[in-house]
């Protein structure tokens, strides 16, 4: 009921041509209700039009990244945080972009994904020792849990990086390549 309530004022305030403040208030609170009753696809929806309006609300962002990894779309969500951060950077706000990322990356360390973006944009940033050492404890981990295919392409990422000791990597590679 509430949200048939917020779709009809939502109505109402877009052809009043009312600011924009309104129709982000009233979407936020459709997005909620959605949430609550675990209608992420809906809420999804709603987000994304959330985040039409309000390109720079970090919640947003991070809520349309959030709910496509709970619903299994890594890919998607990683298309998302990608350019959210493209976005930040366009605006010179790459401190923002850093921080944004490494909320999420502590929030979902269990996302390899979200932890290569993260020292890509590390690295980018002229923060390649910090990078290099967040990717290799991610290529350790997933070697350990037996994902060799994600090792070998994060230890490829640290290479491209190319940092002092590139070589030990590359042979590494080499080594993980050889083995079947």
């Amino acid at each position: 009921m509430a949200r048939k309530t917020y779709t009809t004022a939502l109505r109402v305030v877009q052809q009043g041509n009312a600011s924009r403040d309104w129709n982000t208030h009233i979407l936020q609170r459709m997005a909620d209700i959605d949430m609550r009753r675990l209608d992420w696809k809906q809420a999804l929806r709603v987000y994304e039009q959330i985040r039409t309006l309000a390109p720079d609300d970090d919640a947003t962002r991070k809520q349309l990244i959030e709910l496509n990894l709970r619903m299994g779309q890594t890919d998607k969500a990683l298309i998302e945080l990608e350019n959210y951060i493209t976005h930040l950077e366009s605006q010179g706000k790459g401190e923002l972009a850093l921080k944004f990322l490494e909320e999420l990356v502590r929030d979902h360390a269990e996302q390899p994904a979200l932890k290569r973006t993260y020292a890509a944009l590390l690295h980018r940033t002229g923060r390649t020792g910090e990078a290099i050492s967040l990717l290799d404890g991610l290529g350790e981990t997933l070697l350990q849990s037996g994902d060799r295919r994600g090792a070998m392409e994060v230890i490829n990422q640290i290479v491209l990086m190319n940092p002092p000791n590139a070589e030990d990597y590359r042979t590494l590679l080499n080594q993980m390549r050889s083995r079947p």
